[in-house]
């Protein structure tokens, strides 16, 4: 599956035509950066997840860190979850850990665990992105082997194998996205595992579908007009007769 991450680097996104392109199966938004602050909010990400909902896009989430303690890890995962409430993402959602600031105290594994712990007690599937020498120098096999991992490697396959996604280009282009995108393939079912495990904001509910069949005799025109409106938002149809009586 080919897919993009995006943030509000981007710009403002047609999404008609980005989906048209047939080059994302998948998008991945940035919902902010650091701690809770109105100003670390990415600018588009609402956006970017109501176009990608409608459209039938399937999405995950990223998170971009500047802990240097677990302690900072873990307001960071707070933040992450206010923006997070009340969506759905049957891709994971990723702690995005690059930064030199996270070497400096050598505690990158308890940096990512703290961030991913607190997710997965929220109820969300959650992975480590970074690149792919950031991963050998500074992550250990107590992160790599316990979490989703998301590598960044250009023009070539990363070095170790448990890996779920490759991000391979930072510079793709994509109809509907003004300059560069980063470009990804994901060569795990992520979405069959979250919505089936009832992560991510799914539940036991998502994927039943119901069949309603409605009867009324003494409706007014208007009455009529507004319910075959209604229904039509909900994707039904609806058949108008005039009433015998």
């Amino acid at each position: 599956m080919n897919g993009i991450d995006i943030s509000q680097h981007n710009g403002y996104i047609d999404w008609n035509r980005a989906k048209a392109d047939k080059q994302v199966d998948f998008a991945i938004l940035r919902t902010g950066f650091g701690r809770e602050h109105v100003r670390q909010i990415d600018k588009q990400f609402e956006r970017n997840y109501a176009e990608c909902a409608r459209l039938g896009i399937p999405v995950g989430a990223y998170h971009y860190s500047y802990a240097v303690t677990p302690e900072d890890a873990e307001r960071e995962a707070e933040f992450c979850l206010k923006l997070l409430k009340g969506k759905k993402f049957p891709y994971p959602i990723w702690y995005d850990i690059e930064e030199r600031c996270h070497v400096q105290r050598g505690n990158c594994d308890d940096i990512a665990a703290a961030f991913c712990n607190m997710l997965e007690a929220a109820g969300y599937f959650t992975g480590v992105y970074t690149f792919d020498s950031f991963a050998k120098t500074n992550l250990t096999d107590k992160t790599k082997k316990r979490y989703a991992m998301w590598i960044a490697r250009i023009g070539s396959a990363p070095k170790f194998s448990d890996y779920g996604i490759h991000q391979y280009s930072w510079t793709g282009k994509i109809d509907g996205i003004s300059g560069d995108v980063d470009m990804n393939v994901a060569y795990t079912d992520y979405p069959t595992a979250i919505i089936g495990r009832h992560l991510n904001g799914y539940t036991a509910d998502d994927g039943i579908r119901y069949q309603v069949s409605a009867v009324a005799d003494k409706l007014t025109a208007e009455q009529a007009d507004m319910l075959m409106r209604e229904c039509s938002e909900l994707g039904m149809t609806v058949v108008r007769r005039k009433s015998d009586g």
